[in-house]
Parts: C-alpha cells; sequence; structure tokens
C-alpha cells in the first residue's frame, strides 16, 4: 500500500543547493515520477537570521541553466531575461611582465537552450548568464513562498544535535532554540562548516575528511558603469592602444566609450601572484574581483586588506599600466576591503549514511576558480528530486537507495571539480611552471601566452559537456536496482 502521509524532508541550509532543492520538492514533475507518489512536506532550517550580501557574483553555464529549468524554471526565466549580465565570453589577457596587455584566448560558454523544456519552462537560447548570489537566492525563497507554505521556511534556526532512530524510526532534530522536530529524512546543505556532515561520515571520518584551506584568497566590490568608465576602461583602453597598434578598433570596441555589450564582457588578468577579474553587468555596474595566493596561513577567516598589502603581494605587477587602473576601481571610495580566504573539500568518501545526506557545499565545497560551485550544487538539486520523486515511500529502503544513488552519480563529477578549480587556480596564479618562465632580470614568474592557451584550452569541456537528462536517467536506474534488490544499507 502506498504511504498515505507526504514525506517529511528536512533541509538544513538555505542557500543555493539547499532552496533550489525545496523547490523542486513542492511540484510533482509532470512525467517520469513514481505512481502515487504521497508527496512532501518540506522544511527548510537556516542558521542565520536572513540572508548575507556578501558574493561578488554567480555564472550560470549552459549546465548550471538545463538543471535550473528542471528545478525552478521561473526563477531561471527571470535570470535570462532580466539578468545582470549575459556573459559573451571571458577574455584572458596578461597583466605584468614582458608580454603585459597580450590577449592569451577568449572562452566562452556554449549557447545552449534547455532541451527538456516545457510549457511554461524557458526556451530562450542563450550563453552563461551572471547574477548576484543575494539576488539568485532571493530569488529562489520568493518562488517557495508563493508556490509552498512560507511558515516551513525557518531563519535563525541554528541546529544542535542530529539523532537517527532505528531502521524505521526517522530522525530527531534539535536546534539551539530548545525546539526540536521528526523528520523522515534529513538533507545537510549547510555549507563547508556543516552539522550534518559530521553525521554523514562519523567522527573520524568528518575530522579526516575535513575542509581545508585551498591557499587563495579574495576581494571584491562592485562600482557604477560611471565610476568604472573613468578609473577603468578609459586608463586601460589608453594602455591596450599603446600595446596594441594593430588592433585599435578592437581595443575600441572591447572599451571605447559605448561599451559594446556584444562583445565579452568578463576579463581575467594574469600576473604575478593573483588574478584580478572585472566583470561588466550590463550598463549599469562592473563587478571587481582580486584573487591571490595565501603565502602565510591567516589568522582569521577573513581580514581587512589595503591597497598598500595588495602592491606588497604584487610581484611583478608593481604600479604598472594595467595594476593600478584595478586597483583605483577596486578601492575607488573605501580605504580597505574584507577578503576572504578559500576553503575546499580535497576527499569526501560519501555524501549518504542511511536517511541522512549532504549537497552543495557540505559534500563538496570548491574554490571559484572554474566559477562551478553554484552549478554544481543545481545539479545535486535536480539529481535529488528527481530520485526522491521516483520513490514510493518514506520506509529505510527507499529514502537510503536514493541517497545511495545520488553519492554514486554525483561524487566523480564533483570531485573532478574540486580538483580542476584548485589546478585553475595555481595556474591563474603564476603556481605552474608550464605557464611561463621565470624573468632573470626580476625574479618573478612571467606568463606566456602560447603556453598559458595550451593550458586553458578544454578545461571546462568536462564541466559544461554533460546531458542532464543522461545524469538523470543514470540515477534513476541505480535507484530501481537498489530497491528491486533490496541493497540499500
Amino acid at each position: 500500500m502506498p504511504e498515505e502521509r507526504p514525506i517529511r524532508i528536512a533541509i538544513v541550509g538555505a542557500g543555493i543547493a539547499g532552496l533550489t532543492l525545496a523547490n523542486a520538492l513542492l511540484r510533482k514533475p509532470k512525467s517520469d515520477a513514481a505512481e502515487n507518489h504521497p508527496g512532501f512536506e518540506v522544511h527548510v532550517y537556516e542558521a542565520k537570521p536572513g540572508f548575507t550580501g556578501r558574493g561578488w557574483g554567480i555564472g550560470l553555464a549552459g549546465n548550471a541553466q538545463k538543471a535550473l529549468n528542471y528545478c525552478a524554471p521561473e526563477v531561471l526565466n527571470k535570470i535570462v531575461e532580466t539578468s545582470a549580465s549575459v556573459a559573451r565570453g571571458t577574455v584572458t589577457m596578461i597583466g605584468s611582465g614582458k608580454y603585459a596587455g597580450t590577449e592569451v584566448m577568449t572562452i566562452a560558454a556554449p549557447v545552449t537552450t534547455p532541451q527538456d523544456a516545457k510549457e511554461g519552462e524557458t526556451k530562450k537560447k542563450v550563453g552563461a548568464v551572471g547574477v548576484y548570489r543575494k539576488e539568485f537566492i532571493n530569488d529562489l525563497k520568493e518562488l517557495y513562498e508563493k508556490i509552498g507554505d512560507k511558515d516551513s521556511l525557518h531563519f535563525g534556526k541554528e541546529l544542535a544535535s542530529v539523532v537517527v532512530g532505528a531502521e524505521e524510526a526517522g530522525v530527531d532534530l534539535s536546534f539551539t532554540d530548545g525546539s526540536s522536530e521528526h523528520f523522515d529524512a534529513v538533507i545537510g546543505a549547510d555549507g563547508y562548516r556543516s552539522v550534518v556532515r559530521k553525521h554523514v561520515l562519523g567522527e573520524k571520518k568528518a575530522e579526516e575528511q575535513a575542509a581545508t584551506r585551498a591557499g587563495f584568497w579574495n576581494v571584491t566590490t562592485v562600482v557604477p558603469m560611471e565610476v568604472a568608465k573613468e578609473t577603468l576602461y578609459k586608463p586601460l583602453r589608453e594602455s591596450l592602444r599603446r600595446d596594441n597598434p594593430d588592433d585599435q578598433d578592437k581595443v575600441d570596441a572591447y572599451f571605447g566609450e559605448n561599451h559594446d555589450l556584444n562583445r565579452p564582457s568578463t576579463w581575467a588578468w594574469v600576473g604575478g601572484s593573483f588574478t584580478v577579474l572585472s566583470s561588466a553587468r550590463n550598463n549599469k555596474d562592473v563587478g571587481i574581483l582580486l584573487a591571490g595566493v595565501e603565502e602565510e596561513p591567516w589568522k582569521e577567516r577573513k581580514q581587512l586588506m589595503t591597497r598598500d598589502m595588495i602592491k606588497k603581494l604584487s610581484k611583478g605587477w608593481t604600479e604598472g599600466p594595467y595594476l593600478t587602473p584595478l586597483l583605483d576601481t577596486l578601492f575607488h571610495d573605501e580605504p580597505e576591503i574584507y577578503g576572504y580566504n578559500h576553503w575546499h573539500f580535497p576527499k569526501t568518501s560519501t555524501y549518504n549514511n542511511g536517511r541522512l545526506c549532504v549537497i552543495g557545499d557540505a559534500a563538496h565545497a570548491t574554490t571559484p576558480w572554474q566559477a562551478s560551485g553554484a552549478a554544481i550544487s543545481i545539479e545535486d538539486a535536480m539529481i535529488m528530486s528527481h530520485l526522491l520523486w521516483n520513490i514510493s515511500n518514506p520506509s529505510q529502503l527507499h529514502l537510503s537507495s536514493a541517497f545511495e544513488a545520488f553519492t554514486e552519480v554525483r561524487i566523480d563529477r564533483c570531485q573532478h571539480v574540486i580538483e580542476s578549480s584548485d589546478r585553475m587556480g595555481k595556474l591563474m596564479c603564476g603556481l605552474n611552471p608550464d605557464a611561463g618562465s621565470q624573468n632573470p632580470d626580476t625574479g618573478y614568474f612571467e606568463f606566456e601566452p602560447t603556453k598559458m592557451k595550451g593550458l586553458l584550452t578544454g578545461r571546462w569541456d568536462k564541466i559544461w559537456n554533460v546531458s542532464q537528462e543522461d545524469h538523470r536517467q543514470d540515477a534513476k536506474m541505480r535507484l530501481e536496482r537498489k530497491i528491486a534488490e533490496g541493497t540499500a544499507e
């Protein structure tokens, strides 16, 4: 007999992974779901009292868009129609050394249409889109409150303990405010400092496989376009025209008075020990991100950075023609900005344990060097919701089978992103000797365009080129086999 009551699911963490999954569980898919599925009662718990504004931006390439289209098509429609930026590609430039001002290559995400778009879902062909993290999460929250129960989204609820009962007894959650709740399953989407992860891995493995410093840090800011035109685009245009006398038209198209929004909007300037990104957000503003090597471990997760501190770390950039306007823009109205160091999970043996599972950063926190952390979190939500809509009841066998299938299809792909992003960070910060050579006169590492291009080519292929439909079907087949064989633990 099918279970009459809905399956009670707790999602711990109201970030991208958690809210995307929550939305996907609120509506039964029009096809490819278990017959007579009882539906879900979903509760989302967030330790913070509200959303923070930190986060420079999120890039969503085709793989992320297709996954989001499956989970929350209304949100994707809004992003595509009103996106802060529709990326036409990222231009990688050398910013220091004898090749300063030389273009390495342009990397463009494939222009795609979600192939499984249905009525009401977006069918517009787009490349990568950019959106501010806070705005994206707020859109997910608003959709959840619109189609679900507002009272099931709980802020200021910090998880204190997780107690898993006997085989069919479910899971008890206790919170620091003294309250407690009972659920059939708990999914941790609570970031790299996850509480749920510790219960999934067990105390010993959780300690052995804890998040570690990745060895990088970054600072970010957003400035009005009018400021960027004077402090950034104008001096960059002058320097590039001087260094590229045969490409005057191209330089003017990129950084002219009338910035061509059909041209690449994101620029990566590599040199010395750090990389600077500048990203135009339509005609409204420009985001600046500077990321470098954490040469000495920081005492805290964040620290205030000044212009002088960054100049001391420049290693070859000096007060050259390309670093100066970037720093002028970064510090245009603030003498100091908070920098944050990067953390990731070099190894995770499993994402599931019985009625518990982790997704998003709680499962596979990664560095931002390949702009894919949000994308794989959205993919997590797609696969997890697909699996949970294809079970029939809240039994240990069905839930454990779904969570085991999730780990099996996701862990290798997510591990690839972690490792590839780490290698990308080392490459972009001058730690890969194959990308250039040491200048004998200055002692600083200098990038060489041809070598750099060879190392960048194809670096996103495995991340972007995935069939999300095949990915879902692989997960479903594993689930069905486990349930039929009764093999889930």
